[in-house]
């Protein structure tokens, strides 16, 4: 048994156990440079004589090089030899030339002790690596904002890439060379001093873009605004370009309604998109005001909807402005065929994707002779779902029953059904590639909130021999106060006799198939005897005469 001697903080000398064989040599050390900490990987030998390790330790962490002038030190309250397996150390604030990070590399090893009252061991580490940057990682909050004058940037850093983010006369391997934002395909200016300074600071940054009145109406009269934050860096010999996409807010700009809102709808084959809206009393009295010196010839309300890669362009047009006007249709059956298209891909994609919200935008635009003359834009409506999302079908030997999965869209207070179509009608609708082959009707009613949320139709309401055909599509469509509403049902469930039923069918097939074959194959076998003895039969009369 080895021992060693230490002086406690009371200068008394005590004698500590030396436990050695703890932690194997692969132990090792990562080095946060952002962060300023070092992570110590212990991999343990599950060495039984360390479990006498208590909960209170502390331990010491001695680098070879010269940036670590002294040893760093941690106090563990909760250590657990067979359990704990990593150690962080926070590294002091930068000093001159110690603990200057960017000087450290991993030509060095370290010593780690970790020891008790009574107990200690201690480990070589010669495995010194440097935690990268995850560079996507470099801020916690990113936003842009138009505002009646112009674009304000909101930046606010995270410490991943305090590094690398640094000005030239600071870090002359390693700086930031300038900053811009891209909004569309215009490009416009950060101040790199400030950013650079606020981020090494962790501070938020801020900064205001001035921008013309026609360059506003340019990025209004755009369905939807994209926008990059582009950090151009040198990083020792290369040149590096890190763009992060940036959310810009269009709502400052959008304050004429106070209420905003799309939802699909169907009637009989036409799809489209409803839209409801309130506008902001103040706003509206004032627009009448300017609608009256306002020289225009044709408004249009333009609605754009956005959903996974789908977009879509859907158009309404009027001689003259309705004021009282407070909904509005858009119908997938106008305009060019790529634009029915596309509403009808929209719509598809906006049914299936049940965890991605889309974005519509509803813009008011007057036109003379084809001009611009003012925009209206109404950023992000709320999209407004019916009250069951999608549902699942269990097909029985007694029928088929749906549950449904509710959107949340008629739940308590959010309640959207106005009481005259409380009691409405369902139709279930079954399709066979894409046709029409039964349908049937139900009336139920919905009270407060949605409290129906499962379905049953037994053999003698609908044909359930229809329900074991290929390529079926189930629909269950409801009234909405003169527009019928559709659910998705997204998967089947057979019950077990129907998987062996077909396993049976198919099974049988292979055989009756197999004997087809096997009798096929004897009877050119048969032929072929019968012709071959019939040839004997020739050859040998032939013999015969020629004798």
């Amino acid at each position: 048994m080895n021992f060693i001697l230490v002086y406690s903080y009371t200068n008394e000398l005590i004698q500590l156990n030396n436990l050695i064989d703890c932690y194997y040599k692969s132990t090792k050390l990562t080095v946060n440079k952002n962060d300023r900490t070092i992570l110590v990987d212990l991999v343990s030998t599950a060495n039984s004589k360390c479990l006498v390790f208590p909960p209170d330790i502390a331990a010491n962490l001695t680098i070879s090089s010269a940036v670590f002038p002294d040893v760093l030190r941690l106090q563990v309250t909760d250590f657990d030899y067979s359990a704990t397996d990593q150690l962080l150390f926070t590294i002091p604030p930068q000093n001159g030339l110690d603990y200057d990070l960017s000087l450290l590399t991993d030509e060095h090893f370290a010593v780690l002790q970790i020891y008790s009252l009574s107990e200690m061991t201690q480990v070589e580490i010669n495995i010194l690596d440097e935690l990268k940057s995850d560079l996507t990682k470099c801020f916690s909050e990113l936003s842009a904002s138009f505002t009646q004058t112009g674009l304000e940037i909101h930046v606010c850093p995270s410490s991943a890439c305090v590094q690398q983010i640094k000005s030239k006369i600071v870090s002359p391997q390693a700086y930031v060379k300038d900053v811009t934002i891209k909004v569309n395909e215009q490009f416009y200016s950060v101040d790199v001093i400030d950013f650079i300074d606020n981020y090494q600071l962790q501070n938020c940054f801020e900064q205001t873009i001035s921008l013309s009145t026609e360059t506003l109406e340019t990025f209004l009269s755009y369905s939807f605004i994209s926008s990059m934050f582009i950090i151009n860096s040198q990083q020792g010999p290369v040149q590096v370009q890190l763009k992060y996409e940036i959310f810009v807010d269009l709502s400052i700009l959008s304050y004429m309604f106070t209420r905003g809102e799309a939802f699909m709808y169907q009637r009989g084959e036409e799809k489209g998109y409803q839209i409801l809206f309130d506008y902001d009393q103040a706003y509206h009295q004032q627009l009448l005001v300017d609608l009256q010196s306002l020289d225009y010839d044709y408004v249009s309300f333009r609605l754009t909807g956005k959903i996974l890669q789908s977009q879509a362009y859907l158009i309404q047009g009027f001689s003259k402005f309705d004021p009282t006007l407070r909904e509005i249709s858009f119908s997938c059956k106008n305009g060019s065929q790529i634009d029915q298209e596309r509403c009808e891909k929209m719509i598809t994609d906006d049914m299936f994707a049940f965890y991605v919200a889309p974005s519509y935008n509803l813009d008011i635009i007057f036109y003379k002779h084809n001009q611009i003359v003012r925009i209206m834009k109404a950023a992000n409506l709320a999209p407004r779902y019916t009250c069951w999302r999608y549902g699942v079908a269990m097909v029985s030997n007694n029928g088929l029953d749906l549950e449904l999965t509710r959107s949340g869209s008629c739940d308590g207070d959010t309640e959207i059904y106005p009481e005259s179509y409380i009691n409405t009608t369902f139709w279930l609708e079954i399709q066979q590639n894409s046709i029409e082959t039964f349908s049937t009707q139900r009336f139920e009613q919905l009270l407060n909130a949605t409290n129906i949320n499962k379905f049953n139709w037994n053999c003698q309401e609908i044909d359930c021999t229809l329900l074991y055909q290929d390529n079926l599509t189930i629909l269950l469509k409801y009234d909405e106060g003169g527009f019928i509403e559709q659910i998705q049902v997204t998967k089947f469930n057979y019950p077990t006799f129907h998987i062996i039923k077909n396993t049976v069918w198919y099974m049988g097939l292979i055989i009756i198939i197999c004997i087809t074959l096997i009798g096929l194959i004897l009877i050119v076998k048969v032929v072929k005897q019968i012709k071959s003895i019939r040839k004997q039969k020739h050859d040998h009369k032939v013999q015969h005469k020629q004798v």
